[in-house]
């Protein structure tokens, strides 16, 4: 028995080692290509990761929050929520040790590297065997430099909508294979394409339990895929199989969150939105997390108004009724708008005239519409993914091109019945279908995606179809010679002329910056006061940033609630020790650890863009003496945030001076501050005290010592 696994473990080893060995030296175009993409990846996507250490994303405080839900056995701790992406990261912090925060800020350069993978395998699986144009498309992605920043900040953020992302491709070419191969397969319940199939259902159930725009996009390309197999789709063999595979997709998927709704937890409110952004509503999200309509733009007040229009047509937000609405604008500003011509129809006329006459306004409404339907495509992608990069606007049209003719060729290609030819038609029509739904508001369709989170999917597909085009012309420049070594060597020359001319024109993509939502002082002093500390032997006094860091390791009290009890305090002594927590006033603060650590910002991160803030970012006891926000939705953005550092801080100096052998400062430099209070657990302090600011703006408090 035990020699029967040593030699099947030693087989594998083996097929490891000789596999390896094959890749990186009898195909070293390929093991440079994978190397040359997937530095490009780290170069661009990684760098900001290891230059700000927080968080880059609001919403991942409270991903970390449910991802430790989960480990506590309670997975819908606040809302329904897909918990793919979720359940995958509390499996890796559970296995390895890892703190989830650690896990969550390193996220997005797994995504990436995954992403830059599933990239390399879909062109791959065009291409002849010898050939460096996958690494053509992921380099074109990583390094050019044609638009604009915002388009490429989402992967800094390693959040579900672009972990989600990685599976589209992979699940399209299980179904493009499935296709093929079910056109071969003799039938049997285990055969290649039933493989196929199901892996396909485990790719769609993995994008509806990661995040569901996800979902959509893989859709677009099935819908573009089915077209080109509208010859074969309804039959029997292929029909049944796929509405097999829909289901068992979706039951996988959507059982969980039934279960979940009908006990009673509510829907995230992205799902929520989600259903308003296809009927062309507009959301604003506050920093609670919640949502709602900020205005009614079919109103009257709004006709006049070109630039909310224009606005709301580049977020894609735009239904029929707003598209009227914005038409009539321009017509009242004095802008010209097309209208087609329609010739009436008389009654009197005769049965073949009034044929003709309807055939003729059905023509001039097509050719009124496709001149404004191709302007709306345009515009949509000009102002959501080239915005100020208008000089490489040109290159939309170069894409579109490329689209046409790889649907040309699979067109051609059906009746030369030629390799990959369904295939090359069903990727450009959905490539297609993407670059309409980011227009789809523009163009009167339902906007099931916004232009935002679109963009995130239809970014690499210009390298993509670049690749493809480029695989066609070669395989049928090289198909009589059968020479795939000059396959590969120009394959390769052509990656060596897109470096050299992105560097010779100087559009290689700086990394993709991103301001973190702590500073590094921060994530420094956590985690070396979870370092030094012994398990929940300490509390950290911060802003909400750290709660959720924090939560597996010690304890967290908000700044908020702090300053709020001082607010209440009503002049007790800072020593006092209560044997009763239970019976302390409203005012009285009793932390009861041996260690507390209060986080101050000397500079908000929150504060420069607000009106109240006047530009005063430095806290100072200006700001400790107005007043303090009680709403927690809004007690640490712009000018309030400021406030409750300066009032931390005000506070921080006075206790100091009351306890100076036991608090100290942790951790300083110029943006943060952090105070260590250690204090005996049987007799702790009351960090209540009349520092000046208690009153919250009302007048300053002298301080009784």
């Amino acid at each position: 028995m035990y020699a029967h696994v040593r030699e099947k473990v030693w087989k594998t080893i083996n097929r490891f080692a000789s596999g390896t060995f094959h890749m990186l030296f009898r195909r070293p175009l390929e093991t440079i290509g994978f190397i040359c993409s997937i530095a490009a990846i780290l170069y661009i996507y990684a760098t900001n990761d290891y230059r700000q250490l927080g968080y880059s994303c609001s919403d991942l405080p409270v991903h970390n929050y449910w991802i430790n839900s989960l480990a506590e056995n309670n997975p819908y701790v606040s809302v329904q929520y897909p918990l793919g992406y979720h359940s995958i990261i509390s499996y890796i912090q559970q296995i390895t040790g890892m703190q989830t925060y650690v896990l969550l800020r390193h996220w997005n350069v797994l995504v990436m590297l995954l992403y830059a993978t599933t990239i390399l395998c879909f062109v791959g699986y065009f291409c002849e065997e010898y050939t460096c144009l996958a690494h053509f498309a992921v380099l074109f992605f990583a390094l050019t430099d044609i638009f604009y920043e915002e388009c490429f900040t989402r992967f800094l953020f390693g959040v579900p909508q672009e972990y989600g992302a990685i599976l589209v491709l992979p699940s399209l070419m299980f179904l493009m294979e499935f296709f093929k191969r079910r056109e071969s397969d003799e039938g049997g319940r285990f055969s290649t394409s039933t493989l196929c199939w199901l892996l396909f259902s485990a790719g769609l159930a993995c994008t509806l339990f990661i995040h569901f725009y996800a979902t959509y996009a893989l859709f677009l390309f099935c819908v573009g895929l089915a077209l080109a197999h509208i010859r074969v789709v309804f039959q029997k063999k292929y029909f049944n199989s796929l509405v097999k595979s829909v289901c068992l997709g979706l039951c996988v998927a959507l059982v969980p969150i039934v279960i979940c709704v009908v006990g009673g937890d509510s829907l995230d409110y992205t799902l929520t939105v989600a259903k308003h952004v296809m009927k062309g509503d507009v959301f604003e999200w506050d920093a609670a997390g919640e949502s709602g309509v900020v205005a009614d733009l079919t109103d009257d007040d709004y006709t006049d108004d070109i630039e909310l229009y224009e606005f709301m047509k580049k977020n894609g937000m735009m239904n029929e009724e707003m598209e009227e609405l914005y038409v009539e604008a321009k017509k009242k500003s004095g802008q010209a708008v097309y209208e087609p011509k329609v010739t009436e129809v008389q009654n009197q006329d005769p049965f073949f005239k009034r044929v003709g006459i309807k055939i003729s306004n059905l023509y001039q409404k097509i050719m009124g519409v496709f001149p404004y339907a191709i302007d709306a495509l345009y515009s949509s992608a000009s102002e959501s993914m080239y915005f100020n990069k208008s000089e490489f606007a040109w290159t939309f049209w170069v894409f579109i091109g490329i689209l046409l003719y790889l649907v040309g060729f699979g067109s051609v290609g059906l009746f030369l019945h030629l390799k990959n030819a369904y295939n090359y038609l069903g990727f450009s029509i959905g490539n297609l279908f993407l670059w309409i739904c980011l227009a789809a508001g523009s163009l009167g369709l339902p906007t099931i995606m916004d232009a935002t989170r679109t963009r995130v999917y239809l970014i690499v597909m210009p390298g993509i179809s670049i690749a493809l085009a480029l695989n066609t012309i070669l395989t049928g420049a090289f198909y009589k010679l059968k020479k795939y070594w000059m396959h590969a060597g120009i394959s390769a020359l052509l990656v060596v002329a897109l470096l050299a001319g992105l560097n010779h024109f100087d559009l290689v993509k700086e990394p993709v910056t991103g301001e973190a939502q702590e500073y590094n002082g921060n994530i420094i002093c956590l985690e070396c006061i979870m370092r030094e500390n012994e398990d929940f032997t300490y509390t950290v006094v911060s802003a909400n940033d750290e709660t959720h860091m924090v939560s597996q390791k010690g304890y967290h009290y908000e700044i908020l609630e702090f300053l709020k009890r001082l607010h209440e305090f009503e002049g007790g002594k800072y020593s006092e020790s209560k044997s009763d927590l239970d019976e302390i006033d409203d005012g009285d603060i009793f932390i009861p650890t041996k260690k507390v650590y209060i986080f101050i910002e000397k500079i908000p991160k929150s504060g420069s863009t607000d009106p109240l803030d006047n530009g005063k970012r430095l806290i100072s006891e200006e700001g400790a003496s107005m007043k303090l926000s009680t709403d927690k939705s809004l007690a640490y953005k712009y000018a309030n945030r400021w406030i409750c550092m300066s009032k931390m801080y005000c506070w921080a100096q006075e206790y100091q001076k009351l306890i100076p052998d036991d608090m100290r400062v942790y951790y300083e430099d110029k943006n943060f501050i952090c105070y260590e209070i250690t204090q005996n657990v049987n007799r702790i302090y009351n960090l209540s005290i009349d520092y000046g600011y208690n009153d919250c703006g009302e007048g300053k408090i002298k301080i009784d010592d």
